[in-house]
């Protein structure tokens, strides 16, 4: 992922590694376990079409959600609220960086 940088009179490119959402974690975790859409769905009290809203980022995961998900799966909901955070200040950052850009 590259964003720019402000420094002091100029605009300076600058490469930040990619970070990834919750959504590629649960990805992940739904293939690497053979766990359906439907099933995961199913055990943590949402329709598939929700957990695919999720997992495409039409939808973020809410911290009611990240707790089911961590009784039913073990997977931490704090871990996957702060990748959401992260991925969601980085996208703010690029955004307004691109704005100081065009300004």
């Amino acid at each position: 992922m590259e964003m720019k940088k402000l420094n002091r009179t100029k605009v300076q490119k600058i490469n930040l590694p990619y970070k990834n959402s919750a959504a590629d974690t649960l990805k992940e975790f739904l293939e690497f376990e053979k766990i359906t859409q439907t099933e995961f769905a199913g055990k943590i009290g949402v329709t598939q079409k929700h957990v695919s809203d999720i997992l495409n980022r039409k939808k973020w995961l809410t911290p009611l959600l990240a707790v089911r998900i961590e009784q039913e799966f073990g997977l931490p909901a704090r871990f996957l609220l702060r990748k959401d955070m992260n991925y969601k200040l980085d996208l703010a950052q690029q955004e307004q960086n691109y704005h100081i850009m065009e300004g």
